[in-house]
């Protein structure tokens, strides 16, 4: 009924707008200043000329401020230039005036580039709304969850998609979220349903299903079918990002050898068979394949402030976690850790005397079967280095699952400008820090 009331007064807004005009979405009429430099800027954007075009978009906005199309246009060519962050504003206030235009699409995607997950996933629900229809929200909706940690959402969300429109691409996210949620055998049909595709995009999505396929076959027991087709495409079972100084671990599958040989989201593989990964340069994946088959590999890895070795043998061997969650991990194997999975300000630009909040997502792992581990959490905000504030709490954190912690800061302080929030966790003489840049805005 809610969403019919809106859908309802949303047309009735297009009709009036139509008619009469409506202020909150008004649109420059042909020839006027402001719809000369929208064209001239789309000119410019055709072009390739992207810095002329953010000028003139610019200057549309300036003119026109409450047309939705001067503000998605200007976040289209900041997001093109690699400005995602600030593309974000502009995408929303375009999203807030016309909720139907194309906006909400691009913020869905420049939020999950920003690796805001949580607001991704809020973002790609309203596109769904909008956009009943439409297999693609339901596809970056279920991505966002994955990536936030939320698999069993997932897996209901990339399902709806499949009711939609039945592509390689939603079974290939659905096999991953079923995967890490601990289903095996959602994630091998999946798989297998994705791997008998032969469209256009099939052949992207091959090599990453071929690994669900294995590992879901290696979790159900079927180690003879695992093996022959690990034979054909060995690898680690890790999903990795490039980074300055490596490779960004985004996730680890159950019953791979990544898992076995310790590693974890969060981590940063620098080195690998004494090789250096700096700027993700070359890729894993291909060094992997070089090694083959019975290779054993070498991995250095940097967790929080810790240096650790690992090494694999590309040979598929029974799990030894078969008969856990996808979430478990046996505690003699592991290596005591802080991880900051994910630092988090909400807005990133605070208006000056306006309230914010910092999160934190966490994982500590220990050998021990403590089923909470005390740990120090600090909060502080700095400028050019220097600490301007700083609050200690502490809190008692479930072993081995990752936990969210949030700080709501009643008051934005201090001069307009750049500032930065630090995250430090201690527990058991280990220490994680991570920093994120805000703004803090003149009072409006």
């Amino acid at each position: 009924m809610k969403n019919r009331h809106l859908t309802t007064f949303t047309f009735l807004c297009f009709i009036a707008f139509s008619l009469f005009g409506c202020a909150s979405t008004s649109t420059p009429r042909t020839g006027t200043p402001a719809q000369q430099l929208i064209q001239k800027g789309i000119t410019a954007e055709e072009g390739g000329q992207l810095e002329d075009a953010e000028t003139s978009f610019r200057q549309a906005v300036n003119l026109s401020p409450l047309n939705w199309e001067t503000q998605w246009r200007l976040g289209v060519v900041l997001h093109k230039q690699q400005k995602i962050e600030e593309s974000v504003q502009y995408f929303r206030e375009a999203d807030r005036l016309w909720p139907y235009s194309p906006a909400i699409s691009w913020l869905t995607a420049s939020l999950r580039d920003l690796k805001r997950f949580e607001e991704c996933t809020t973002a790609a629900m309203r596109w769904s709304m909008f956009y009943p229809k439409l297999s693609k929200p339901l596809a970056y909706w279920g991505d966002c969850e994955t990536r936030a940690g939320h698999y069993e959402t997932a897996v209901r969300v990339i399902q709806q998609g499949i009711e939609i429109e039945n592509t390689s691409s939603l079974q290939y996210l659905l096999a991953r979220a079923a995967l890490l949620n601990g289903d095996a055998e959602t994630a091998r049909t999946a798989a297998r349903r994705g791997l008998g595709f032969n469209d256009s995009t099939a052949s992207e999505f091959h090599s990453g299903l071929k690994y669900y396929l294995i590992y879901s076959e290696l979790a159900v027991g079927n180690m003879d079918e695992a093996r022959r087709l690990y034979a054909d495409q060995p690898g680690l079972g890790i999903e990795t990002e490039p980074v300055a100084h490596g490779w960004l671990v985004g996730f680890v599958f159950p019953h791979s050898l990544a898992e076995q040989a310790g590693l974890r989201v969060g981590d940063v593989i620098t080195h690998f068979n004494s090789l250096s990964l700096q700027n993700g340069q070359p890729e894993i994946s291909n060094l992997v394949g070089q090694v083959g088959l019975g290779g054993k590999i070498s991995l250095i890895v940097r967790r929080g402030n810790q240096t650790l070795d690992h090494t694999a043998v590309l040979l598929l061997e029974k799990s030894r976690r078969a008969n856990q969650t996808a979430q478990s991990t046996p505690a003699d194997s592991m290596i005591p850790s802080v991880v900051l999975h994910n630092v988090d300000v909400a807005p990133a630009r605070i208006a000056h005397g306006m309230p914010f909040y910092i999160s934190v997502d966490l994982t500590i792992e220990t050998p021990t079967n403590d089923k909470e581990v005390p740990a120090t959490v600090v909060f502080a905000i700095k400028r050019e280095g220097q600490v301007l504030t700083r609050e200690t709490i502490k809190i008692n954190v479930p072993a081995q699952q990752r936990w969210h912690v949030e700080k709501e800061v009643p008051r934005a302080a201090g001069d307009p400008g750049p500032y930065q929030v630090m995250v430090e966790v201690t527990s058991m003489g280990i220490t994680s820090t991570d920093t994120v840049s805000i703004e803090i805005l003149p009072a409006p």
